[in-house]
């Protein structure tokens, strides 16, 4: 167990659901270990791409199903952030980690606020506040695997990894539910704020969310960005300058379209330009 922690992080997550998914196809038909893949199967990034030399019908199989039980996961977790954005049901770490940033300083990004957000959410994940019934209440939604949180799981991958790499490759893809968020607040002293209460409008810009505009050209995220660009002007949530805008709107595609094509704050910050400085000129002659 020890060896397979000091692998790379992402590594380490997807092993136990990918070898677990192989372990039972093989179960069920019988079939010997696949002569393709590698006797380690963290070697090929997770075991999903291999090499295709001498590699059978039935292991191409096992490969597929692989790929899609991948696709089935990050289709499940757009869903579920669609869903959020609305229900609010769970809530998701990164967003808190936004809201400790704001609540530091308003106009800006306050990079040291976020951290702390992570680290008390942290905390709470070691000290057992997020726990029903005596079982963690916290969902890892990666795009590439879904699992429960367990506190001695995440207590090991800390130990190993470092506070650095969890807050950024794995407390921004964590869950948890509504309730335990308030009792988390009340034990913290926060104060309550309507960016998590249940709002039906909230869905809209992404209700029908989509990679490809249905003009010619590569899929952009773009219009994604527009649309929630123009719920943060409704909303008076934009920030004070354009590049810290265009970091919030990166950061916010990141982690509520994991899948979606990437768009640097640069690209971003281009793109919005003209929009923001209309924004910032009707604010001024108000």
């Amino acid at each position: 167990m020890k060896r397979l922690l000091r692998l790379p992080l992402f590594s380490l997550l997807c092993y136990n659901s990918i070898s677990r998914g192989r372990s039972a196809n093989r179960r069920r038909t019988n079939l010997p270990p696949p002569s393709g893949c590698p006797a380690n199967p963290l070697a090929s990034g997770g075991g999903v791409v291999v090499s295709m030399v001498s590699v059978k019908d039935n292991d191409v199989g096992d490969i597929q199903r692989s790929q899609q039980a991948s696709h089935r996961w990050q289709t499940r977790i757009e869903r579920f952030t669609r869903e959020q954005r609305s229900k609010r049901d769970c809530i998701n770490f990164a967003e808190i980690a936004e809201w400790f940033s704001d609540l530091a300083d308003p106009q800006g990004s306050d990079e040291i606020a976020r951290a702390n957000a992570y680290r008390k959410l942290q905390q709470g994940m070691l000290d057992g506040d997020f726990e029903q019934n005596g079982r963690s209440a916290v969902r890892l939604l990666h795009p590439r695997m879904i699992r429960r949180m367990q506190p001695e799981y995440f207590r090991s991958i800390l130990e190993i990894h470092g506070e650095a790499k969890i807050q950024s490759d794995v407390l921004p893809y964590c869950w948890f539910p509504f309730s335990l968020f308030e009792r988390w607040c009340a034990k913290h002293h926060l104060p309550t704020s309507p960016r998590f209460q249940a709002k039906q409008h909230n869905a809209s810009p992404s209700k029908a969310a989509t990679y490809r505009t249905g003009l010619p050209g590569k899929p952009t995220s773009m219009h994604l960005i527009r649309a929630e660009f123009s719920a943060r002007a409704e909303r008076n949530e934009t920030k004070k300058t354009l590049t810290q805008e265009a970091n919030a709107l990166s950061a916010w595609l990141t982690t509520v379209h994991p899948t979606a094509p990437r768009a640097g704050h640069k690209t971003i910050a281009n793109a919005l330009r003209e929009e923001f400085r209309s924004l910032k000129s009707k604010k001024t002659q108000k």
